[in-house]
């Protein structure tokens, strides 16, 4: 189940003024719930005294939830809030590293890429019903050094939303189907389903692995007769 929780999942903020102003900020590919509502990326909403965070996974179809978090108000007087909320979390004391292993690192990190699988294609969706959907269902998210399994177990609701106009080809796609591992510049895509992946139009059979470039086309595909036939698509895109 720890690959149904994003690396950064969600962002909790306030304002030292006031212990009710508290906002929370979906961060990941994977869904987040607040008091029974699903989140997409990137969305802030209140988050009330009391209210229940909660992380998901699919289970025949329906989401249900294996982890949950309920916010409460601290034991604390006001000047001790305002203190923890201004405070440092820690300080790191880096002057025993030599320059030259501080400029090593800052050249590692500035040449790592974020990745971005954004979906391109869909079988019965124009572009502009495609453009419509939230941005949630339509991009995939890899950050630098992690992995992203992709999947109806993973993103659910992102599917349903997809292939709302073509419910069928749910079933050709898998709770966990492929895995995307970024690796510094390279960014590797493994079938880890019995169903079918195509890159470029390759098939890619359960358990390969191939490195992505930008701009090539990953697909998911259903069986029609004896070929496959195509009916999601997904763009590598790189920042």
């Amino acid at each position: 189940l720890r690959s149904c929780i994003s690396r950064l999942a969600f962002e909790v903020s306030w304002l030292q003024s006031s212990r009710s102003d508290v906002q929370i900020k979906a961060g990941g590919n994977n869904p987040v719930v607040v008091d029974g509502r699903l989140l997409s990326r990137g969305e802030s909403v209140p988050l009330p005294i009391g209210a229940e965070v909660g992380f998901p996974y699919s289970c025949s179809g329906e989401l249900t939830l294996f982890l949950r978090f309920r916010l409460l108000a601290a034991a604390l007087p006001d000047a001790a809030l305002a203190a923890a909320a201004c405070a440092q979390t820690a300080v790191l004391d880096f002057r025993d590293l030599s320059t030259a292993s501080s400029a090593s690192s800052q050249v590692r990190t500035q040449s790592r890429a974020a990745w971005m699988l954004r979906v391109s294609f869909v079988e019965g969706l124009s572009v502009e019903e495609l453009a419509a959907l939230p941005l949630f269902a339509r991009e995939f998210q890899v950050d630098d050094a992690s992995q992203l399994v992709i999947g109806r177990q993973h993103q659910p609701k992102a599917f349903e939303a997809l292939l709302a106009k073509a419910p069928a080809c749910l079933s050709f796609i898998s709770r966990s189907h492929v895995q995307l591992e970024a690796r510094g510049d390279a960014l590797v895509a493994t079938n880890v389903s019995s169903n079918p992946i195509y890159v470029d139009g390759e098939p890619l059979a359960r358990g390969e692995s191939t490195h992505l470039r930008k701009d090539q086309v990953v697909s998911f595909a259903r069986l029609e007769g004896s070929t496959h036939a195509l009916f999601v698509s997904l763009q590598v895109c790189s920042s």
